[in-house]
């Protein structure tokens, strides 16, 4: 049974990023907090999106999201200080 394949929102990636911008403009994020994410520290648990392509500059595009996702943090791979740091970079991606 052939299923329609499209581009996910990966958290670890996105966090990545969050983390990169929240460091350069507020405050330093671990390290560690960037290998967690690696070892999926969050998945998505739910998401009901459209992908859409972004035009850019020059005729580039990219594809971008919109939408809604839901993200969990796995029972095993849980800590209070990543949770933290998890809700400061989702309010920071705001």
């Amino acid at each position: 049974m052939a299923t329609a394949s499209f581009p996910l929102p990966l958290p670890n990636l996105m966090f990545r990023s969050l983390a990169r911008l929240y460091s350069a403009f507020l405050s330093e994020v671990p390290q560690e907090y960037r290998e967690w994410l690696d070892r999926n520290g969050i998945a998505v648990s739910r998401l009901k999106i459209e992908t859409q392509k972004v035009l850019l500059k020059k005729g580039e595009w990219a594809v971008g999201f919109v939408g809604h996702v839901n993200f969990s943090l796995p029972e095993d791979l849980y800590s209070d200080e990543y949770a933290e740091i998890t809700s400061r970079l989702l309010s920071f991606g705001e």
